[in-house]
């Protein structure tokens, strides 16, 4: 005669009034163990100990390690996306907004210490797959690429979709990012990077007249 376990109560309850509380102490520590040892030299045992919990428990809560270390970036991309603020009020023009918006996105990001230290030696190629391919990435930061999808409307091809302008934002700001993680470059090469990616999407705006020397639109 066969069995099987039930594992249906297994898992922590969504429901209960700790749940929230216990996966914030659980990511808090995380992230700590992680500065000090970077992704790749975390383990669950030291969040345990960290947290003040059994392994068990924090399997309760992230099945994975992966799952935890996603959690991690996602909580930190979420704050630093709060210190983001389109605010160029001396840029008239909504693609002079979106490339310095990018620019000022990316350079937030990639002056964080810990960012700095998650994306390299053994962490790089996990930091790489979330970075391009996070869907909780994509929610952290959801409300500024909105924001800047919103302000293109009028310069886009008509039937180009909402969604497909945010994911083209999304792959903008992610590009610039590992630009400004793995190499220097100066403003202006910056700017004119960026243009030759954005351009394709606009109705008025032609290769042309993004690649200037002085890397501006004309």
């Amino acid at each position: 005669m066969s069995s099987t376990t039930d594992t249906s109560g297994w898992r922590a309850n969504p429901a209960s009034e700790s749940y929230d509380s216990f996966r914030t102490r659980i990511v808090a520590a995380a992230e700590r163990a992680i500065n000090e040892h970077g992704i790749a030299g975390m383990r669950i045992s030291h969040v345990a100990s960290i947290a003040g919990c059994t392994r068990q428990n924090i399997h309760r809560y992230y099945a994975t390690k992966k799952d935890l270390v996603e959690a991690v970036l996602t909580h930190r991309s979420k704050r630093l996306s709060e210190q983001v603020h389109f605010r160029l009020n001396e840029q008239d023009d909504p693609f002079d907004r979106l490339i310095e918006g990018i620019m000022i996105a990316s350079d937030i990001a990639a002056a964080d210490h810990y960012i700095q230290s998650y994306y390299s030696g053994a962490s790089a190629d996990q930091m790489l797959r979330f970075i391009t391919d996070s869907p909780s990435l994509r929610t952290a930061i959801g409300p500024v690429i909105d924001r800047a999808a919103a302000s293109l409307s009028d310069l886009l091809r008509p039937g180009v979709e909402d969604r497909e302008v945010t994911e083209w934002v999304f792959r903008l700001f992610t590009t610039e990012l590992l630009w400004s993680l793995t190499g220097e470059r100066s403003a202006d090469q910056r700017r004119r990077d960026l243009r030759l990616l954005a351009a394709s999407p606009f109705n008025d705006i032609d290769i042309t007249r993004v690649t200037p020397g002085d890397g501006r639109t004309r």
